[in-house]
């Protein structure tokens, strides 16, 4: 039943699809380098996957983008200095 309802819905999906993909704003990444380190002590890796969260979509800078953030976080919670 659920692949016949895929099937049926198809037809309508494929242009509304191709619509939102013309039609959808693109935003810019922050600005400014998407490496950095934080802290000092023993060196910490931070490795982030993603997509607009990573690029700091959002953010003024990359220092306010989420992955500059958690590395702050993470530096003042282990006392090290973290990288990402």
């Amino acid at each position: 039943m659920n692949k016949l309802l895929f099937w049926l819905a198809l037809p309508f999906l494929i242009p509304q699809a191709l619509w939102v993909r013309r039609t959808a704003p693109r935003f810019a990444g922050a600005d400014g380098r998407a490496d950095g380190a934080v802290g000092e002590g023993p060196p910490v890796m931070l490795y982030a996957v993603g997509d607009s969260i990573i690029a700091g979509v959002g953010a003024t800078d990359m220092s306010r983008a989420l992955v500059a953030q958690t590395a702050e976080f993470l530096a003042a919670g282990l006392d090290a200095r973290v990288q990402w």
